[in-house]
């Protein structure tokens, strides 16, 4: 049901428009796409010049981000790849084989296994040192980057642990068992829950003093850090796989293939618009200035770009 309160922009139309420009109603000029993947592309990871993508075909792609062509392709997951980190020149992946890998994005190749889940690697970051993994497992993992030693599993959810976010000494991590939950993972100590989805929480990005985070129940939510109390809820139209924010918006991605976008400065549950911007569901989104990089269940990855010329473009 679309409410009055925003615009939804059809796409279907445009996304089939094979001459011309291809501009959303919401003024997002379509730049370039990158297809390859044999199957969903699950996520991605935007380097300064290459883009990595994802994909349930078992495969990494490298992208030049320039021209759209295919650089290389990574192979060594036995399974899906689920999620990607880009940290200092490396590349670290997790699987639905249960692992999680480290690549060398200058020669392209594996240079570590790090293994101990029991089952798909959901969300995987780096800091200080360490990798940090979450999984369906419904745990928290936390290893040596060099060696790939285990040094801490963290247990508390009671379903798989979809989503994570290392700050400092810190870690948020969304599950499918609703919560959100703060833990000091250096010590393995959960420090406090945030309790109000209604389905997995499937991202969570912080910005202080705010905690953000998207959902399957078609939400977004805004948490006081501190007191963990929902402080906003952003209600999308179809189950949310990401999040993101930039120049006052705060941005979901949604299993419709519409991303949503509020405003930062109101306290409107409805979005501003949606904007279809794929075939199928996004998987995952990412702002880069005035860019927006989103990946889809319909395996690719594509570039949009917010243009005020939009009118005119779409005239041609």
């Amino acid at each position: 049901v679309t409410t009055s309160r925003h615009r939804r922009s059809p796409m279907s139309h445009l996304l089939r428009k094979k001459k011309g420009p291809v501009v959303t109603q919401g003024g997002y000029l379509h730049k370039r796409s990158f297809k390859g993947h044999k199957d969903v592309v699950n996520c991605f990871a935007l380097g300064d010049s290459h883009l990595f993508t994802a994909s349930n075909d078992m495969t990494i792609k490298v992208w030049v981000l320039e021209t759209g062509s295919l650089k290389s392709t990574l192979e060594g997951h036995v399974q899906g790849v689920c999620c990607l980190c880009l940290s200092d020149g490396f590349l670290y992946s997790g699987s639905f084989d249960s692992t999680l890998k480290k690549w060398d994005t200058k020669e392209m190749a594996c240079i570590n296994t790090y293994q101990g889940h029991l089952e798909a690697v959901y969300a995987v970051d780096v800091t200080g040192g360490f990798v940090v993994s979450a999984s369906r497992d419904k745990t928290l993992r936390v290893w040596q980057e060099s060696s790939g030693k285990e040094t801490a599993t963290l247990r508390g959810h009671m379903g798989p642990v979809l989503s994570l976010l290392v700050q400092d000494r810190f870690m948020y991590s969304g599950s499918d068992d609703a919560t959100i939950k703060l833990w000091d993972w250096r010590s393995g100590a959960e420090v406090r829950s945030f309790v109000g989805h209604h389905a997995g929480v499937t991202a969570v990005k912080l910005a202080d003093p705010q905690l953000y985070s998207a959902s399957f129940d078609a939400t977004l939510r805004i948490w006081n850090v501190k007191t963990a109390q929902c402080v906003r809820v952003c209600r999308a139209e179809a189950g949310l796989k990401c999040l993101d924010l930039g120049g006052g918006k705060l941005f979901g991605a949604g299993n419709n293939a519409c991303i949503f976008v509020w405003d930062l400065q109101s306290n409107a549950e409805q979005p501003l618009l949606s904007e279809r911007l794929a075939r199928a569901g996004l998987t995952s989104i990412q702002l880069d200035g005035n860019s927006i990089y989103c990946s889809s269940a319909d395996n690719v990855v594509r570039h949009w770009e917010k243009v005020s010329n939009a009118g005119a473009l779409a005239a041609q």
